[in-house]
């Protein structure tokens, strides 16, 4: 109100008194200026050609500032015009020049407050980062150093000469990731390559201890065959437990060296198959043993067994030996016209396990004898248990193969009246054939129905 007189009448009291008032409090210029002949006041404002400019905007009616951003770093003063009149009659205009030193200090205070925001969440996020980090790492470090520190103890280190079964590990790319992480790939590689050179070392030896052994132990009965014949009558009977003792070590010697091989870790490669047509191997035992039990006086027969394409993740010699084993020990242990019943199945897969796990394979032995007493059954895997005169290693070999192929054995009453042994071994996925199930039997095995039979 008091431009808009100045600028129309020319009356200078209000509006200098006013001018100056403002001046003394914030120190900025004011320059009034109208288009009615009054002459222009200035109150310490110098025109130049910025001010011309704002001059310029406000007669044509426009508010406006030559600031677009405000920012800390900027000194030149602001220039803010404002149009004086009514509607479209613009009588004059106000130019005000304002000092910005104060709004950039609180904007500069603003921005240093949200710096210091930033920095302060980065240093926490960084340190919760650490901390986890090294939460998350930490047990990579010890279980490095507890593999290196068992690898120490293994009487083979992975450094000192190549695998002489050529299964050597692949090596473990190492090239990136945190240091712990690759420290411990480095480690796991070296600990793998350090139980490849213990597990050829372990082969190695039952195969040098088996030369060894063998070689005395054929002479010493070479010889005995040798002086029976020529032995006086008297020392017959003492030639004849030499030679018997002697057929004995020859078992027990057999014996130990395939205990010592079941319970030698299984390594992949080196050109033997993983796993074996369960049915091929049943049917190829049954019938290599039908004339043996014939000529003891019992029967063998296959019970169920499914698809011929069936395949189980065991080497085809592990589950022939303990094939042989279980068909030895039942016509030798279950007594007089016993019938052994060998079967397969295949098992439904167990609640609340992944479906991508594999199904197991059953396979059973059973036999009509006399059966093992019930208090009996938890040790008869333990070694040098013997319900008869061997040596007692063959179910202790059938459990090292079992657990080998990451199986189970399992023994109980049967419902034949003997015993009953039961073994799950994983099934391989290479064989999934659906072909219908057939039962077969072999020389030996009588022809009849094993239903019939059970009690």
């Amino acid at each position: 109100m008091i431009a808009e007189q100045y600028v129309t009448t020319g009356e200078l009291t209000g509006l200098q008194l006013e001018a100056d008032s403002y001046r003394t409090v914030y120190g900025d210029p004011v320059l009034v200026v109208s288009t009615r002949g009054i002459a222009d006041y200035s109150a310490g404002m110098n025109v130049d050609e910025r001010v011309a400019d704002a001059i310029a905007r406000g007669l044509r009616n426009e508010r406006s500032t030559d600031l677009d951003r405000l920012t800390p770093f900027r000194s030149d003063p602001v220039l803010f015009v404002r149009p004086v009149g009514t509607g479209a009659q613009v009588n004059g205009a106000v130019v005000i020049e304002a000092s910005t030193l104060d709004a950039r200090g609180d904007i500069l205070r603003g921005w240093l407050v949200i710096a210091a925001g930033f920095v302060l969440a980065m240093a926490m996020f960084v340190a919760l980062s650490l901390a986890l980090g090294r939460w998350v790492l930490s047990p990579l470090s010890s279980l490095a150093s507890s593999m290196r520190e068992f690898e120490t103890k293994l009487p083979f280190r992975g450094d000192d000469s190549p695998s002489a079964s050529g299964s050597r590990p692949r090596s473990i790319d190492n090239g990136g990731g945190p240091p712990e992480i690759r420290s411990l790939a480095r480690t796991f590689g070296s600990l793998m390559d350090s139980v490849v050179g213990a597990v050829d070392s372990q082969e190695r030896l039952v195969a040098e201890t088996a030369h060894q052994l063998r070689n005395p132990l054929t002479a010493l009965q070479f010889r005995i065959d040798m002086l029976s014949a020529d032995v006086p009558d008297r020392l017959s009977d003492d030639m004849r437990i030499i030679g018997a003792e002697a057929e004995r070590l020859h078992v027990i010697l057999d014996e130990l060296l395939s205990y010592a091989s079941a319970h030698t870790p299984a390594l992949p490669g080196g050109g033997v198959a993983e796993d074996c047509g369960v049915n091929a191997v049943l049917l190829d035992r049954v019938d290599f043993w039908s004339l043996v039990v014939r000529e003891r006086g019992a029967q063998i027969e296959i019970g169920s067994e499914p698809d011929h394409e069936t395949r189980v993740r065991i080497r085809e010699s592990d589950l022939t030996q303990i094939l042989d084993v279980l068909f030895d020990n039942a016509t030798k242990h279950a007594g007089d016209g016993v019938r052994i019943v060998a079967g397969v199945a295949i098992l439904p897969p167990r609640r609340g396990l992944d479906d991508r796990e594999p199904s197991r394979i059953l396979v059973t032995v059973e036999d009509t004898g006399v059966g093992v007493e019930a208090d009996a059954l938890g040790s008869l895997t333990d070694p040098f248990v013997s319900t008869g005169h061997g040596a007692g290693l063959g179910l202790s070999i059938v459990a090292a193969l079992i657990r080998r192929a990451n199986g189970d054995i399992r023994f109980d009453r049967s419902p034949l009246g003997g015993l009953r042994v039961q073994i799950t071994l994983p099934r391989s996925p290479q064989g999934l054939s659906s072909a219908p199930a057939r039962s077969a039997e072999y020389l030996g095995a009588t022809v009849a129905d094993p239903a019939s039979d059970r009690p």
